[in-house]
């Protein structure tokens, strides 16, 4: 579903919701008021690199000669490395992956000295006939016959 465009103040239009950035900058406690045209301005920019953001990602992701229509977020963190100057403020909301004993404070598990046992194939045992139960002996009369 694709998003309305409004027009804003001096004709143009944009895809993120201005009352949105209004209120993101609001938030800051050094910002007492926000005018239309500073909301606008903050808009574009963050269009802006948005837009730059995705160029960049997309382009340095190998995809196999496909058009990639998305990126995720593995594509950031090679951006970080390549761009530093542009993209410090992003170093603290996109902390670089570590295994998890690294996140849990516990030393890094043993590396494994002896070769692990290859793993052999077993053929699936068949279940074993069991033995029929003989039939129950059959009924004959006590009545004498003739």
């Amino acid at each position: 579903k694709k998003r309305s465009h409004k027009a804003q103040p001096g004709g143009s239009s944009s895809s993120l919701p201005l009352q949105r950035v209004r209120n993101m900058m609001r938030m800051n406690d050094r910002v007492a008021m926000v005018t239309t045209e500073a909301a606008v301005l903050m808009t574009r920019a963050a269009e802006q690199f948005i837009g730059w953001l995705t160029t960049k990602a997309m382009d340095g992701k190998p995809d196999g000669g496909r058009a990639r229509k998305s990126f995720d977020y593995a594509d950031l963190p090679p951006l970080l490395e390549e761009h530093p100057d542009r993209l410090e403020f992003l170093t603290d909301l996109l902390p670089q992956k570590k295994p998890k004993w690294e996140h849990l404070n516990l030393p890094p598990p043993p590396a494994s000295k002896k070769p692990s046992k290859p793993r052999v194939a077993v053929a699936p045992v068949k279940p074993r006939a069991v033995a029929k139960p003989p039939p129950p002996p059959q009924r004959t009369s006590m009545h004498a016959v003739g």
